[in-house]
């Protein structure tokens, strides 16, 4: 890393010059070995990228957070730009409902549907 990448007046991915205006604090950290401490700011399209790699990654490989569906929102807000991209996003993704059911009439609805549709 340069000097303006640890000092936080550069992204540390791309190397574009920002300040905390235009960036995204990423907090202070601590490299134990070198003994340095340093404080990068990281610009929106690359901490956007970033996020959004991890969050696939991540929601890939742990299988504790697959199913943890509270977790998602979050990541997925950090992985957004804005906040209107993740509504759009939800709305995108929301299962169409059908007159068959709540799936369509060739997939059965999960457990947990089919007992709240019970209770209603």
């Amino acid at each position: 890393m340069t000097d303006a990448q640890r000092e936080g007046r550069a992204c540390p991915w791309c190397n574009v010059e920002v300040d905390l205006e235009t960036g995204v604090d990423l907090g202070e950290r601590e490299l134990h070995r070198a003994m340095v401490v340093f404080h990068p700011v990281g610009c929106r399209t690359c901490v956007s990228r970033e996020a959004r790699d991890a969050h696939f990654t991540h929601h890939r490989t742990c299988t504790r957070c697959f199913y943890r569906i509270a977790a998602r929102p979050s990541w997925r807000s950090a992985a957004s730009p804005s906040r209107l991209a993740d509504e759009q996003c939800e709305e995108e993704h929301d299962p169409p409902v059908r007159p068959g059911g709540y799936f369509g009439s060739l997939v059965r609805p999960p457990a947990w549907l089919r007992h709240a549709e019970k209770v209603a």
